[in-house]
């Protein structure tokens, strides 16, 4: 009896394969002008690519790969693309409703993105936060802050992408290939450090970069229980009464291997206890005067971390 309903199984999954293959192929003419008409409308040339189409009773579900997002849609593109493609339908299906539209298993209504617009505010969008909570994680006493700027806002900019290890070639490459006698990784950074996020944080913004910041070389880690000698000499001093706040960043190996996280250790986070006033302090030996980026390690975005940072060469 199994057998007999095995066979069953896969004498129906095959029908319905064939049957799926065969609409498909029936609307390849419908994708064509589609391919077409979007280009037009978009001014992006694209490859629409019908991947299956469902039959629920008299209405028709298209699936189509991700190809249909590489096109921008604006407000009124979703009810336009079903108009036209309901009217594309072949002459044996036109009596079927057009149902749902998918691309790789998102509604193409949830594709929708507002215009750019001049006014200096932000396109009203379905992925808009009305009331966004402006605390900030970082917090540097004594600078302006900008009510109608930046502050309160942060912003994750990534300056391109990085090295990584080619394990054929057994080295160490940017990767992005060598363009016009430069690379991606390094052009786009040039502009982007220097100039952009400077520009951001003098409107109040913190910046949140996944890449070094810092070009140059020289490193030195500052935790209150202590790291590696291989990251520097640095000493920890504190003010007042600090108990343990949980995990937090920790560099405690020169090298890690594998899937070893440096990232955070239980018992490795402090929380001041009592009068703001009672504060940290990291003392760092450095081999050469260069103008350092000082980089703030806490473990939540909701604990907010005040700061005056000051820097003395000696």
């Amino acid at each position: 009896m199994k057998k007999v309903i095995l066979t069953l199984l896969i004498v129906f999954t095959c029908l319905d394969a064939s049957s799926q293959s065969r609409i498909v192929k029936d609307f390849e003419a419908a994708c064509d002008s589609l391919n077409t008409l979007m280009s037009e409308r978009t001014g992006v040339n694209g490859r629409i690519t019908l991947k299956a189409v469902m039959k629920r009773g008299s209405v028709l579900d298209f699936y189509f790969t991700e190809s249909l997002s590489d096109y921008p849609w604006r407000k009124g593109d979703p009810q336009w693309f079903r108009s036209t493609l309901k009217n594309l339908f072949p002459d044996k299906y036109k009596s079927y409703a057009l149902g749902e539209i998918y691309t790789k298993r998102i509604s193409h209504e949830k594709l929708v993105t507002p215009e750019l617009g001049f006014s200096g505010s932000p396109s009203e969008s379905r992925h808009s936060i009305k009331n966004p909570d402006r605390r900030n994680i970082v917090t540097e006493i004594g600078v302006n802050s900008f009510g109608k700027g930046l502050s309160g806002r942060h912003i994750a900019l990534w300056q391109s992408h990085g090295m990584y290890y080619d394990i054929d070639a057994e080295r160490w490459q940017w990767q992005r290939p060598c363009l016009f006698q430069t690379v991606e990784d390094m052009f786009t950074q040039s502009f982007v450090l220097p100039f952009l996020v400077p520009m951001l944080e003098n409107a109040g913004a913190y910046v949140l970069l996944p890449r070094e910041r810092d070009i140059q070389k020289n490193e030195v880690i500052a935790d209150n229980d202590g790291s590696h000698e291989a990251y520097g000499t640095a000493s920890y001093e504190e003010n007042g009464k600090w108990e343990n706040a949980g995990s937090g960043f920790a560099a405690l190996k020169a090298f890690y291997t594998g899937t070893e996280n440096s990232m955070f250790r239980s018992e490795s986070c402090g929380l001041v206890i009592g009068s703001i006033t009672q504060t940290p302090a990291f003392h760092i030996e450095f081999p050469l005067i260069f103008l350092l980026h000082l980089l703030p390690s806490c473990l939540s975005p909701r604990q907010q971390l005040l700061g005056c940072y000051h820097c003395s060469h000696q």
